[in-house]
């Protein structure tokens, strides 16, 4: 019936029994699952597993409480510090106290504002003013991000406040080698949102299969940006995602010709058209490399004129199932495409994109 929930599969209840075991948190055990902390409890109680009781400060040994504390001094917050040890945050915040630690309450936390006079929060934002000192301003002043943005909110500071960083210039022109292939890869595999009804900034977003997770950690790192890649787990396998808010990543993308509802309308723009790194990152987001031997591209007639001019290796476009494609089988042409590929350097590629041209190479050679 519609909206009971799906009955959870074989793999998961067996992960989730042996996390129990192992002595993994529960929270932990949901998040790395992409399930619900309900779902882990319904679990355990279905196969007669017992709740573990309240943890207390008696329960964490000397190690584990130095441990709390020299995270907690070196700036961590409490919420973090719990995530890493699997404990609540009151359990965390009572080792601290019983440690002699003075830690932020709920109610401290919303005083301590008064704690800066005004000549201190005027320091702190020439401090924010000035680009070198701004990336240390919360370990100078030991202060939470949120709390910074606070103060100069207060003042009328124009931010760019993130809770994670973010390279927003990546895309910018003129278009570096590496950024043209992460565009080709976004506009085969990625996808970008813009919601009219949505104040918020568009989303940009990279949703492959686990198996993968190594081309999204890889864009991660191209962004340079600490927000988290997802996953999580549904009926047609695990998969893995990074999503993204920025305004000015949207419209980079956008004047590269990746916009939102691409689909069956792509076209390669003026900077990228030309550019092998972008047909590379294209070819190992949404590209066929087979052993029959055969090439296949997928994307807009328009796009798929692109790379066959690219190529330089004319070949029909098919339209079939609402999907315009295009394929090379004879193996003269599947020898220079892969070779013309292959030789392509890049800072990263899918690996088994790469394996399978080699096949091909060694096939047709």
């Amino acid at each position: 019936m519609d909206g009971m929930p799906k009955p959870l599969s074989p793999e998961i209840v067996a992960n989730v029994l042996q996390a129990r075991q192992s002595g993994e948190g529960t929270r932990v055990t949901a998040a790395r699952l992409g399930i619900t902390v309900a779902s882990v409890y319904s679990i355990l109680a279905k196969h007669g597993v017992e709740r573990r009781p309240m943890r207390n400060t008696a329960d964490a040994d000397d190690a584990t409480k130095a441990a709390i504390q020299t995270a907690f001094r070196a700036g961590s917050t409490i919420p973090q510090i719990a995530k890493q040890q699997s404990r609540s945050t009151n359990n965390v915040r009572d080792i601290l106290k019983s440690l002699g630690e003075k830690t932020p309450g709920r109610t401290e936390a919303g005083a301590k504002r008064h704690i800066l006079t005004r000549e201190q929060e005027l320091a702190i934002i020439d401090e924010y003013y000035d680009v070198t000192k701004r990336p240390s301003i919360t370990e100078r002043w030991n202060l939470p991000n949120l709390y910074i943005y606070r103060i100069l909110k207060r003042h009328a500071v124009q931010t760019d406040h993130r809770q994670y960083t973010l390279n927003e210039a990546a895309f910018d022109l003129p278009i570096t080698p590496e950024a043209a292939y992460w565009a080709g890869f976004l506009m085969a595999d990625g996808s970008v949102t813009l919601d009219p009804l949505d104040a918020r900034a568009p989303k940009i977003e990279l949703n492959l299969a686990v198996k993968d997770i190594a081309a999204v950690a890889a864009l991660q790192r191209f962004l340079n940006t600490e927000i988290p890649i997802t996953t999580r787990v549904i009926e047609s396998g695990n998969s893995c995602k990074l999503s993204i808010r920025s305004r000015r990543l949207a419209e980079s993308l956008a004047a590269l010709g990746i916009i939102p509802g691409k689909t069956n309308i792509e076209e390669a723009s003026d900077p990228l058209c030309k550019n092998p790194f972008f047909w590379r990152g294209l070819m190992d987001g949404d590209g066929c490399f087979r052993g029959n031997p055969g090439i296949n591209a997928l994307g807009s007639k328009r796009l798929l004129e692109q790379i066959i001019e690219f190529i330089g290796i004319d070949s029909r476009i098919v339209f079939r199932n609402g999907i315009h494609s295009v394929w090379w089988t004879d193996r003269r042409s599947v020898l220079k495409i892969a070779r013309m590929f292959i030789e392509i350097d890049v800072p990263f590629c899918l690996e088994r994109k790469k394996n399978d041209m080699l096949a091909l190479i060694r096939m047709c050679e």
